[in-house]
């Protein structure tokens, strides 16, 4: 749990490097879900700045006392 947690908080951080605007907001939703609010994006950028995080989150990986742990899972939901 504790690796998982160390893991979060750091994909968390990735989060804020992408979505960056003083408006933007990123919160983690759930155990392990996140969640973006984007007022006024358009959503061309909305989907290119989604596709941004997940990419990088797909090949995110963090080493924890001497284990390398990696995403296994990345499910996108785009809300209409």
């Amino acid at each position: 749990h504790l690796a998982g947690d160390e893991y979060l908080k750091e994909i968390s951080l990735l989060f804020k490097k992408v979505f960056r605007r003083e408006t933007d907001i990123t919160a983690r939703y759930g155990g392990e879900e996140f969640i973006v609010l984007m007022s006024g994006e358009s959503l061309e950028n909305a989907c290119n700045l989604a596709e941004t995080i997940r990419s990088i989150t797909e090949n995110f990986f963090l080493e924890y006392q001497g284990q390398t742990i990696h995403n296994t899972y990345f499910d996108l939901k785009p809300v209409n």
